[in-house]
């Protein structure tokens, strides 16, 4: 809740100040004051309810139309592509899946580590793409589907092959940012 107060408040402040400021500060104002709250954490929290990452997106939404000035008839994409910013959905997409990445290749800190089983290590059998697959643990509440090691461990393994096994973060963040997610 600290988060969408503290965006909200951001938000009410660029508004207050949008018609004395130039275009290029209130960018920086966002990037600065209100783009950190929603970034914060967001590959644990992000799955955590439906109704926060929708107050957030609102709250994006509304920055982005105080500061390119637009009225309530335009496009919500279209003022997002006008500042070049991406929807927050898509964003804890990539930061879950860097993260994901990270913990399959062992950069994370360990305390992530033991929430993740390799599916490998399961398996009597090696079976194809058993090597770079995570064991899904098998919740028995919906509370549990939206945990961290259930949630990034279905991503993970929705992720394309090549993807998954890529050599590097640098490799692995490229192939990301070409692969459509919306097909």
């Amino acid at each position: 809740m600290k988060i969408v107060l503290g965006s909200v408040m951001s938000t009410s402040a660029i508004k207050r100040i949008g018609h004395m400021v130039p275009y290029k500060t209130l960018l920086t104002i966002y990037s600065s004051l209100v783009q950190p709250q929603f970034n914060y954490c967001s590959s644990v929290w992000g799955s955590c309810s439906k109704s926060l990452p929708q107050k957030l997106q609102t709250l994006q939404n509304r920055a982005a139309r105080v500061i390119t000035f637009s009225n309530y008839d335009r496009s919500t994409d279209e003022f997002l592509r006008m500042v070049n910013w991406v929807k927050l959905d898509r964003q804890r997409l990539v930061e879950k899946s860097i993260l994901m990445y990270k913990i399959v290749n062992r950069m994370a800190p360990g305390y992530f580590c033991p929430h993740f089983v390799f599916r490998l290590d399961t398996l009597i059998y090696n079976l194809r793409e058993s090597d770079f697959s995570l064991a899904i643990p098998q919740p028995r509440t919906n509370y549990c589907q939206r945990s961290p090691s259930y949630s990034g461990a279905v991503l993970w393994n929705g992720l394309p092959w090549d993807m998954r096994q890529s050599l590097s973060l640098n490799v692995f963040q490229s192939k990301f940012k070409k692969h459509d997610f919306d097909s």
